[in-house]
Order: structure tokens, then sequence, then C-alpha cells
């Protein structure tokens, strides 16, 4: 690791006086209209530089190899172009784009660790870009994300939620927020809501074991939220936004100012946003104490210290107080739970070098720091108040450089360092007998993680084939103080500290694991139209501080950790095939998901004390599918289907929280270039394959009915206005992951919605 960091410290050492030998200027526009396109992405290869047009769409690189290079445009709504432009004869480009609207795979997506365009990722990636959340009324990126193939939502109320993957949730995902690690208790569902909507550019899913290259918790995907930023541009610019929005179902407002600046050698951003919601309606009644607050506030600055160089800071700042938790196990039905607070702060710096040496085309420094608190509060009846909390702060350094050993191939390597700290309280007031008990619910403790990744990426037969290798060691080091439950008492205002005979929950441990995981990706082109891909991958998880050091006592039944536990072990395999001819695109996976050393609440004495243990063996298996077919130039049908089932192998049982299959079918449909209409039904099949002691789910079907009207322009001011109608006929229905802490609400019922922006 240490000649690493120096051959990184060398690499980054020379390539300070590199500057800018060349400028290539462009514009890009539509065919149609003759207008520039904002917002178009740019890919060169094999260089994999990129960059965004502005607002005129225009656009500039700088210090490119003055050789043939292939330019890559995509924008959702337009044809993606492919343009080979020797750099070394132009200075200047007009492009221009047909407009088209078939929308699947024109994104680009940088969850590879490199931008590529999604349709020649092997990985199996879904997307979800700005548009579609400017439009719906998604509360958390939990709700935009399970309009996804293979996704489904989970929810802990309205404003908490969470999301499975293939079957797969909570610990056996990553969550990052613009490439750095979200890490905060497992069994809390709001790690997700803690995210500015206004704020969010693109949320990539990667369905699927990729521990070579995020590491521990990757065995079933990782979710990576971007969120917006400016660019450089020509001359100085001054734009920005203000939204607002509203939800019937729970009287729900928001709104949000966003403000943009620029100049040739710098940009910043600065946003705010705010949300009151009551509580939320169903068919059958009110979803008691499910209303919530929260605002939040972040700031971005970037600073170009030449053409090739560069560096950005950020802060994010969310807060949220009096969010309501919905009763359910395991908390009475009649209890009172809300978070006091739940905030999240990020602070990120990151530098940047490009275009280095013809070997070697990028190198990028990434500093970051995020904590997590929240803040409960439980009366589970009017005789006793409960109020557990927590810090979680994790900070973080990523390394990492990108090489090109020819123009087929492009090397990565990098260093990833990062530490969760876990410092967590717990009081109960026993009011009868005016007496406190204090505990801590997880022993103080800590969890660093150095992992060293590599991955080549090769194009062969004339690019026809790609092929992806991948491959990350990770050493993981666990320690936690010694935690005596209960910490103190207070007995009629006395305080006793240490109280007579605690009980030793946890000694103090030092744990490492050591692990290796690889990957192996393929792409093959059958024809210009049609491709199949195959990845396959060996994971794993180290246990997170809650599973190897937790103590919860709730009275009838008691939940401990185990700092003996292993890692677990993961084999995952997907074949796919993609085909786009015309008016025609379709994308579909079978995968097969297999994990060892399961982590699993083991019973010690049945109804009263659970332990962990590595006992489970699990399989998962299923296959998700979308298509698109364009009725005429301005009618869309699309679809996308998922089924996963799951089994626990040593006990022959089906594993818990598992979806049914379930889809969504719809049509979306312009006037006159004047509005979009989008109709779509969401269903459902009903989940008979229950674990044991899991309730079975009835099936569904709900209708959605939108409509986005084209801008209208008033001088310098731009207005974007999107209506609809959520379940449109206030269907009664439950989804089946909303059990998974013993809810079994009805979901929202009828939502009329309203959002309008104002782009100036």
């Amino acid at each position: 690791m240490k000649v690493l960091i120096k051959i990184h410290l060398l690499l980054f050492t020379m390539a300070l006086p590199v500057l800018a030998q060349n400028v290539l200027k462009g514009v890009v526009k539509s065919k149609q209209t003759g207008k520039g396109i904002p917002d178009v992405n740019i890919v060169v290869e094999p260089v994999k530089v990129g960059t965004a047009s502005d607002k005129h769409g225009k656009f500039e690189f700088y210090n490119l190899p003055e050789t043939k290079l292939k330019f890559v445009f995509s924008h959702v709504g337009f044809k993606t172009l492919e343009l080979q432009v020797d750099v070394g004869k132009e200075k200047s480009l007009v492009v221009f784009l047909s407009e088209k609207p078939v929308l699947l795979d024109e994104v680009t997506v940088t969850s590879s660790r490199t931008k590529h365009l999604l349709s020649e990722v092997p990985l199996p990636v879904d997307v979800v870009k700005a548009k579609s959340i400017e439009s719906k009324p998604f509360f958390s990126p939990s709700d935009a994300m399970a309009e996804l193939p293979g996704v489904s939502l989970m929810r802990d109320g309205i404003w908490g939620t969470a999301v499975s993957v293939r079957g797969v949730s909570k610990q056996n995902l990553v969550y990052l927020i613009d490439g750095d690690r979200i890490e905060t208790a497992t069994n809390h569902a709001g790690g997700l809501s803690l995210i500015d909507m206004y704020d969010v550019e693109q949320i990539e899913i990667v369905k699927g074991g990729i521990s070579s290259l995020y590491g521990s918790g990757a065995t079933g995907g990782v979710i990576n939220i971007i969120t917006k930023k400016p660019g450089f541009t020509s001359r100085f610019s001054l734009r920005g936004s203000s939204s607002s929005g509203y939800n019937s179902v729970n009287k729900n407002t928001s709104a949000n100012v966003t403000v943009y600046a620029s100049d040739k050698n710098w940009y910043s951003k600065i946003s705010g946003s705010i949300r009151n919601a009551g509580d939320a309606k169903t068919p059958s009644g009110t979803v008691l104490n499910s209303k919530f607050k929260d605002q939040s506030i972040s700031a971005m600055l970037g600073v170009a210290f030449s053409n090739n160089i560069k560096s950005e800071i950020k802060y994010q700042n969310f807060k949220a107080k009096d969010v309501g938790i919905p009763g359910g196990l395991p908390f009475p039905g009649n209890a009172s739970v809300k978070y006091k607070l739940a905030k999240r702060e990020l602070f990120e710096g990151n530098f940047n070098i490009t275009n280095i040496t013809k070997r070697l085309s990028n190198i990028k420094l990434k500093l970051y720091r995020q904590i997590i608190q929240r803040e409960v509060e439980l009366i589970p009846n009017p005789k006793a108040v409960v109020t557990p909390g927590a810090t979680h702060t994790t900070s973080g350094l990523l390394l990492q450089s990108n090489f090109i050993p020819d123009t087929n191939n492009l090397f990565i390597a990098g260093l990833d360092l990062w530490q969760r700290k876990y410092d967590g309280h717990r009081e109960k007031e026993i009011k009868p007998l005016n007496k406190i008990i204090a505990d801590k619910p997880v022993a103080t403790s800590t969890f660093g993680n150095i992992g060293i990744f590599v991955q080549d990426e090769m194009q062969l037969l004339h690019k026809k084939l790609n092929l992806t290798f991948g491959g990350r060691y990770d050493f993981i080091k666990i320690k936690s103080e010694k935690t005596n439950n209960p910490q103190y008492i207070i007995d009629n205002g006395v305080k006793i500290v240490p109280p007579p005979d605690p009980q030793a929950s946890f000694n103090a441990v030092t744990e490492t694991n050591k692990s290796f995981s690889g990957s192996f990706g393929v792409l093959y082109r059958l024809t210009q139209n049609t491709g199949l891909t195959f990845n396959a991958a060996y994971t794993f998880r180290s246990p997170s501080l809650e599973e190897r050091f937790q103590f919860i006592d709730l009275g009838a039944v008691i939940y401990l950790g185990n700092p003996e536990l292993k890692p677990e072990k993961g084999i995952f395999i997907d074949a796919g095939i993609r085909f786009k001819y015309n008016k025609f695109k379709f994308k579909g996976n079978l995968f097969l998901n297999n994990f060892n050393d399961l982590v699993i609440d083991d019973v010690l004495i049945p109804d009263s004390l659970y332990k962990k243990q590595n006992v489970g063996k699990a399989r998962l298996y299923g296959f998700d599918a979308k298509l698109e077919y364009n009725l005429s130039g301005k009618s869309v049908l699309y679809s996308n289907l998922s089924y996963v089932t799951g089994k626990d192998l040593n006990k022959n049982t089906y594993l818990p929280q598992i979806a049914p299959l379930n889809g969504t079918a719809g049509i979306k449909w312009n006037y006159d270039d004047l509005l979009t209409v989008d109709f779509s039904v969401k269903y459902a099949a009903g989940q008979k394959n229950v674990a044991p002691n899991e309730m079975e789910t009835p099936g569904y079907a709900v209708y959605d009915l939108s409509v986005g009207f084209e801008p209208v322009e008033l001088g310098y001011v731009k207005i974007v206005t999107n209506l609809g109608v959520q379940n449109l006929f206030n269907r009664s229905y439950r989804n089946h992951l909303t059990s998974y802490r013993g809810i079994y609400f009805e979901e929202p019922g009828r939502n009329i919605f309203a959002k309008v922006r104002i782009l100036w």
C-alpha cells in the first residue's frame, strides 16, 4: 500500500506543471429547431473525459491528445451521436442531434468509477434522471428508484424509506451520495430520506455484487445519488431556479431556491429547500403519526487552476425535526414514536488532474466526512419514555488513477480508505418510580477499512467485445470499548454511577478481517443493435457494528450482537440481452445471488432472547426487464417487469421481505409539443411465498396520471409546470415490504400533486 501511495504522489508531482496545449470548442443544437441544447452529456473515448453543454448548448475541452478521438453526445429525448474528430485539426465543432422520444439507455453513468454510456456498461445498471424527479412527487430517492425494474420500495412510514434491490436490502447494499459512503444504523430505514430531492441530478443503481470496486457491503448492489452541480463557462454566467410543490395526500408543501454562478476558472452553487407535511391519508383513514418537516442547504465551489487541474469543495446539511414513525412491532400500535432530530452533514474536497500524459489520463484525490445524527423519542405508554440516539461519523479518502495502455484499453487503480465511528446512548424513564435507566444499545465502536482496487477494461474484435476484470483487497479493523449496561441509574434524582451489579454486555474487542473480491464482465455486440452481457463476481461483507455489538432490550425480547461473526461471502451471476432497432428497445437480465455465512438472529430462548450468528446460506434468483416502443413520433409505450425469489437453504424456507412479481406499464403521449401526458399502471401479484410468521399480501393494480407542460418563456424566465394524480382511483392496497418492522398499514390513497419550476 505504501508503494501505491508513493507512486500516486510521484505522478501527482509530475503532473503539476502540465498545462493545456490545445482548446476544442463547440456547440450542440437541435436538428429540428436549430436551438442550442443544454446539459448534453459529452464523453471522449478512449481517454474517458467528459463534460456537459451549458444553457446555450456550448462546450469546451482542453488539452486533448492531438489525434482522432470518438466523441459521444447523449441527451434524454435525442438520438445518441458518435462522432470521430481529429483533435489536431479541428478547433471548433457544430453538432446537431435529432429528437427522439424513446428514452432507454441514453444517459451517462459513473458507477464503474469512470464515465460510460449506460448502453456500454456490462453491469446491470439503471438510472433515475433529474427530469423524472422534477416531474413526479417523490418524497425520497427510494420513491424514485421504486419505478425501476428489480427495485422495490420499503416503508417505515412516509418519510422513512429504503429499497430492496433484487430481494436484497439494508446492510447488503452500499449507499453513496456523490460517491461518499452513507453509513448508519442498519435497523433504520431513514438513511435515504436524508437527501434533498430538489438537489438530485441522477440516481444510479448497480443491481448485483460489485465488492471489487466498492468493498464491504456491496454484495447486493450499490446506490449512488449524484447531486446537481454547475460547470465552467466561457464567460461569466449567473442562473438559478425556484421550485415549489404540493401533495394533497398529506398536505405536503415544499420549496427550493438554487443559484449557480460560473466563469471559465470557477463555478459555485448554493441551494436551499424546506418541506412540511401532515399525516398521510389512505382509503381507510389516516396514518397516524406520519407527519414530518425538514430543511436542507448545500453549497459547492469549483476552481480551475489550469485547464487540466481542478478542485472542488462541497457542503451539505439536511435536518429533519419531529418526524413521525407510525406504530408497529416492536412498538405498540398506540405508541408515540418520532425522530426529534435526524440530521446529515457532508464535507468533501476533491482534486482532479486530467490529460497528464498520453498514458496517464486522470488522477483524482477525494477526502470526505459525513455525520449522521439521530435522536428518537418513544412513548410506549403514559408511564414510560425512551430516548435512544446515536451519532454515526464516516470519514474517507479515495485516490484513483486512470491509465490508457492503448486506445482500446482503460486501466483503473485506486486506494479507498474509510472509517465509521458509532457513539450511541439511550435513556428509559419510568415515571411511576421516578427512575431513569441509561444504557448503550450498541457499544462505542469503530469500523475501519483500507481497500486497494484495480479494474481493466478492454475492447477486442474491432470493439465488438468489451471485457472488464476487477479485483480488490480489503483490510478491515473493528474496535469496540468495554460496555457495561446499564450505564447509570437516576433514582429519585440521585445518579448512581456505576449501578450495582451492572451486566457486562461486551468486553473491549479488536477484530480484523482480510478479504479479496473479484469480478468479470462481458459485453458482446452480436450486431449493431443487439448486445449480450454476462457478469460474475465474488463478493463479501464484513458484519456491521450493530451486528457485532448490539444490545437491544425491548422488555420481553432481547437482541444480542456477536463480536466473533465471520464475513458474509457471495457468488453473483448475471446474464442479459439488450436490443434496439428503429422504434423498439428492450433490456432483460437473469440473475443468481448465492450467500454463505449469512448473519441471522439465532434463537437462544424462544420469543425472548436472540443472538446474531453465522448460520445462514441463502439463494436468490429471478429476472427483470424493460422495453419501450415508439408508436409514432409523439407517443411511446413503455413497460417493465421483475421477479425474485429467495430461500434459506439451511431451513428450506422462503426468505422474508421479498417483493412479489411486479411491474409497470404505461404510455407517454405528446400533444402538438404543448404538453406530455403520462398514463401508467403499477401492479403486483399476490405474495404467497413468505417466510415463517410473515403475512401474505394480495395483489393490486394502481393507476397514475401526470401532465407535463412544455416550458413557457417569459423574457428571461422559463416556467415548467407538472400536474397529476397518483392512485387515481383511490385504491386500497398494501405493499408487501411495508411490514419489515411489523407495520401493516395501507399505502397512501389518491394524491393530487402540482410542481412548478421557474428557471432564469
